[in-house]
């Protein structure tokens, strides 16, 4: 008889872990792609960790519902590209990271929700070319 196999939460590879390999994707590709050296992650989630680093965080500009993930190039169609990491599909945005989302489209941003790191290896690779 089968073992029968579910899909917990704990299956499925945290935001940060995906975010984490993602970089190291980024890292070892910027010979190829040299824009990756101007890509930088946005510690969003660290407001999260005490109220006083919440506050200094805030009187330092930092914005809620930037997505966790900027290349500032341009190309001929975008101003720049910007990654949300999710930790499965169908999670959806909140409020905040949705409202921010349509305000760096409407700037001309390409944006993009990823669930994988190969998913957002594919993004930018797209991007770039």
């Amino acid at each position: 008889m089968k073992e029968n196999t579910y899909i917990t939460k704990s299956t499925i590879p945290t935001e940060s872990f995906v975010q984490s390999w993602f970089v190291k994707w980024c890292w070892m590709s910027r010979a190829k792609y040299p824009a990756l050296r101007l890509a930088f992650a946005v510690p969003n989630g660290a407001w999260t960790m005490n109220k006083a680093m919440a506050v200094k965080l805030k009187r330092e500009g930092l914005r809620v519902g930037v997505p966790d993930w900027i290349l500032p190039v341009r190309t001929q169609f975008y101003a720049g590209l910007a990654i949300e990491f999710k930790r499965s599909p169908g999670v959806k945005l909140s409020n905040q990271q949705a409202e921010y989302h349509e305000l760096m489209r409407s700037h001309g941003w390409s944006v993009h929700v990823c669930t994988t790191w190969q998913s957002a290896a594919a993004v930018v690779e797209e991007y770039l070319k």
